[in-house]
């Protein structure tokens, strides 16, 4: 009898680790991080992805920074950025206790977007100088009527969250790493900083070209020649314990992108 019990024992300890590896297989992919790259590859087109590649996910716009964060400490499978890795993890780096390794991640290239500034859609202002939008990200220009729109007042800068991948991009290409004006709104992401600023007309802000018609608002795009302002979108995976289901997923969208 007690050899039976043990045996029974054995074989229902076996078949619950092999449901809970089926079921950890099974479980649904989890994407997190920058907006822009949500935006750019997700929007409207989920469900579409899904039933073509045979991988269910969830996708969690945020930020660059939450989703490597949430990436290292294992809450997602796939961290979407919208900014360099190593300067990220550096950043990163500056703001917590915790401290990342560059090495313990994989970064795939997925594409590319644009980085625009905008303007409350009363803003007569169509385009400034990169120099002109560095004075005033920096606060050197704080009055709109410096930029001859006289009907206007101070300037309020709105950005998205400092994690964010976009906002590292601006620092490194256009404020040459001078810090944003002191008294800056900051918003969780770009969709929000696009709703602030086609509420309020002395705002400025900056968004991706990504963004969709209904997270834009009203928000006019200002045009800055002199600025090459393309921004590269990456996927991050761990080195270790990445499901296999990501890497598929990955492969698979960035044939469908690249077509």
């Amino acid at each position: 009898m007690m050899f039976y019990q043990i045996c029974r024992f054995i074989i229902c300890v076996f078949v619950s680790q092999i449901l809970i590896v089926a079921s950890a297989q099974a479980r649904d992919l989890l994407i997190v991080g920058s907006s822009t790259v949500s935006n750019h590859i997700f929007w409207h087109k989920k469900e579409e992805y899904q039933n073509n590649s045979g991988i269910m996910f969830d996708v969690i716009p945020s930020s660059s920074g939450r989703g490597i964060m949430a990436l290292a400490q294992g809450r997602a499978d796939i961290a979407m950025i919208s900014s360099d890795l190593g300067s990220l993890v550096a950043k990163l780096n500056t703001m917590g206790e915790e401290q990342l390794n560059p090495d313990d991640f994989i970064v795939h290239p997925i594409a590319q977007s644009k980085v625009v500034f905008i303007v409350h859609p009363d803003n007569p202002l169509d385009h400034l100088s990169r120099a002109q939008v560095r004075d005033i990200l920096t606060g050197k220009i704080a009055q709109w009527p410096d930029l001859r729109s006289q009907a206007l007042g101070d300037i309020r800068v709105v950005t998205e969250h400092p994690t964010g991948g976009m906002y590292r991009w601006v620092e490194t290409h256009v404020t040459d790493g001078s810090p944003f004006v002191a008294h800056k709104t900051v918003m969780q992401n770009a969709p929000q900083v696009a709703l602030v600023v086609s509420q309020d007309k002395n705002a400025f802000g900056f968004v991706s070209n990504a963004t969709p018609d209904e997270q834009m608002r009203r928000a006019k795009i200002v045009d800055v020649p002199d600025l090459d302002a393309t921004q590269h979108l990456y996927f991050v995976t761990r080195v270790e314990n990445t499901p296999e289901s990501a890497d598929v997923l990955i492969s698979y969208l960035k044939e469908i992108l690249a077509k």
